[in-house]
């Protein structure tokens, strides 16, 4: 087996702790052997403090954050193009990771002092409006929740 492939296999077989919920995460350290309040410090860390890594995680000791780095991941979306218009609004293009590209939109409304998102919840669309370019594609698949949650963890985090 080639370096390459050993790679991909060790990073597939990581737990993505990106979109899971508490009670997920509680599972998930539980079969880690780890106290209750650790999923619970992790769950804060990924949706509340938006931690790009475990690293982040200072009030996990050293020890469990390299643990946590050899059997789990926090999954990004890789940004591809972000386009950024007059008003404000900022158009997000993510690469998924098996090479899909999806659309996120964030617009400012001045007017409510707020914002709003527009998430994809597919690859392509079925539809195939003449006027979007997102049609011409066709439909590819739908987004698992994990990918969803990644659009939202990505706007943020920037």
């Amino acid at each position: 087996m080639d370096k390459e492939t050993s790679s991909e296999q060790s990073k597939t077989s990581k737990k993505v702790l990106s979109g899971l919920t508490l009670a997920e995460l509680t599972e998930f350290t539980d079969s880690l052997g780890l106290p209750k309040f650790r999923a619970k410090q992790i769950h804060s860390w990924i949706y509340a403090k938006w931690a790009k890594s475990f690293d982040e995680m200072t009030d996990l000791g050293q020890e469990l954050r390299t643990k946590l780095k050899e059997v789990a991941e926090i999954q990004l979306l890789k940004l591809a193009h972000l386009e950024v218009s007059k008003d404000g609004t900022r158009k997000y293009l993510f690469e998924l990771p098996d090479g899909q590209l999806i659309e996120s939109v964030l617009i400012a409304f001045d007017d409510r002092d707020s914002l709003s998102a527009c998430l994809s919840s597919q690859v392509g669309c079925a539809v195939g409006c003449t006027f979007c370019a997102t049609g011409y594609l066709g439909f590819k698949r739908n987004l698992n929740h994990q990918e969803i949650v990644d659009q939202v963890m990505s706007i943020q985090r920037e």
